[in-house]
């Protein structure tokens, strides 16, 4: 539906690149440390059971697509073993935490790639990341040379966007609290979250990321950051998305729209903020991050969205606008 193409988690739709327009080791199995005690015997067992077959009560169902990829060598995924400084924003207190150092085993293979990042699935042991998939997403060359053309560091625009998602959710607890509030909880049904994200860097390089709740389920797009609608087949979500964007602005006092709705099922990730009077502070700062389409989102959302059901139980009404904002 939409001209805006999306990879999925790599952060950035990839519309067009603009500012104001927006060595190698294999994973290895742990040795076997076999005490002196141990008879020959023990060994050999202990290496037939780390090579038996699993055993399923229900053969898995495959699909064409696994079946095919059969018909190929699969290797071994590559990973690499990190620790990362993580810190979290408390939008509450408007603070950000400590760092914590967590060890992530990060896949070496990208999970997708868009116009600003790359993105990594990842998993941890440490303690409150445990059990859990991570998505760490990487600046790409051309980013670092854009944030710095603005006289950002990577850390800087790295927080603003966790912030940014932070200000997502806090847009999607209110409707969620709203619709509770007013007695339509059932009539609404179940309301978008946005995934937790961090603040991270790397001990060994000193590499500036974010990092994520990998969001499951089918990946959607509704929303892009330009604020163009994608029209997806899901009515449902796609219409609470609207609602979603257009409560953003009427909840910012018409200063703010929420875009680059996007995600696994009720779970949203990678928002975008687009300020509608311009996209820097007093000081020239750039507001928000390099996704920041301004007025251009604003006069391609309104111009096209037509409030819904979900509008109506938000108390949303159709906006008059500018269109020479």
């Amino acid at each position: 539906g939409s001209s805006t193409a999306y990879s999925r988690y790599s952060g950035i739709s990839s519309s067009p690149v603009r500012f104001g327009s927006k060595a190698s080791t294999s994973t290895r199995a742990d040795p076997i440390i076999v005490p002196h005690s141990t008879s020959a015997i023990g060994v050999k067992r202990k290496l037939e059971s780390s090579f038996r077959a699993p055993v399923n009560k229900v053969p898995k169902s495959l699909g064409i697509t696994t079946m095919m990829r059969l018909g190929q060598a699969i290797t071994a995924t590559e990973t690499s073993q990190e620790i990362v400084e993580v810190s979290r924003f408390n939008i509450n207190d408007m603070v950000w935490s400590p760092p914590v150092s967590v060890h992530f085993t990060i896949e070496k293979e990208k999970f997708a790639e868009g116009g600003f990042r790359a993105a990594y699935k990842a998993t941890s042991k440490s303690p409150n990341f445990e059990g859990k998939t991570y998505i760490v997403k990487r600046f790409l060359p051309k980013t670092v040379e854009l944030i710095g053309a603005v006289n950002e560091t990577q850390e800087d625009h790295a927080r603003k966007s966790i912030q940014m998602q932070a200000l997502a959710n806090n847009f999607a607890e209110q409707v969620a609290a709203k619709v509770e509030k007013d007695g339509n909880k059932n009539v609404f049904g179940k309301p978008f979250r946005y995934v937790d994200a961090f603040l991270g860097k790397v001990q060994r390089t000193n590499q500036i990321v974010t990092i994520e709740q990998f969001a499951s389920g089918t990946f959607q797009k509704y929303v892009n950051n330009d604020g163009t609608i994608s029209h997806n087949k899901d009515i449902e979500k796609q219409r609470k998305a609207e609602s979603l964007v257009h409560f953003s602005f009427v909840k910012s006092n018409r200063k703010l729209l929420l875009v680059d709705i996007q995600g696994g099922e009720y779970n949203l990730t990678d928002p975008e903020i687009a300020t509608v009077s311009g996209i820097y502070d007093n000081d020239d700062h750039l507001l928000f991050c390099a996704g920041n389409l301004s007025t251009e989102a604003y006069l391609n959302f309104f111009n096209a969205h037509k409030c819904n059901a979900f509008c109506n139980l938000l108390g949303l009404v159709p906006e008059e606008v500018e269109n020479d904002a």
